[in-house]
């Protein structure tokens, strides 16, 4: 009898064990998301800040300029995760961005979007998350994350 009280709690231990490992899972994935997302922006904002400065000494960014020539006068490096900035009409993007980390940035602004707004997608990463198409109309200009359907990716500005 002592056995068999030993082998359940031995087996509720084990269920609750991988229970929480689960969730410790789906957590971290959403803090590397949210990490990612932080940086982005960041980088963005370090980018866009260095083409303002270069914009009031008469330097025009386009989508044929490379952002190298902003170094070494402007910025230091351009950060090289994926090394996919661009450049577009003086605005800065970057391509090839997961959806976790797009509705993690867009989130981190507290922009949210839902089923019934127009021109949005359903996150593949992220059921019941949506992420706007850059084009929508009436999207919020702050909207740090956006699927640029005519390219084929996710860009974050």
């Amino acid at each position: 009898m002592l056995q068999i009280i030993i082998i359940l709690i031995a087996i509720v231990l084990t269920v609750l064990i991988t229970f929480g490992t689960i969730h410790y899972m789906g957590e971290s994935g959403d803090s590397a998301a949210k990490s990612q997302a932080t940086k982005y922006i960041q980088e963005a904002a370090q980018i866009r800040g260095a083409i303002l400065i270069a914009r009031n000494d008469g330097l025009y960014m386009d989508t044929e300029t490379n952002l190298e020539v902003l170094v070494p006068k402007y910025l230091a490096t351009i950060p090289q995760d994926g090394a996919n900035w661009s450049t577009r009409e003086n605005e800065v993007f970057k391509t090839g961005v997961g959806d976790n980390v797009c509705v993690a940035a867009n989130k981190s602004l507290g922009i949210s979007f839902v089923a019934g707004d127009s021109n949005v997608r359903e996150s593949a990463d992220n059921p019941g998350e949506y992420i706007p198409y850059c084009a929508k109309d009436d999207m919020n200009p702050n909207t740090p994350c956006c699927d640029n359907s005519d390219a084929g990716e996710v860009e974050i500005n």
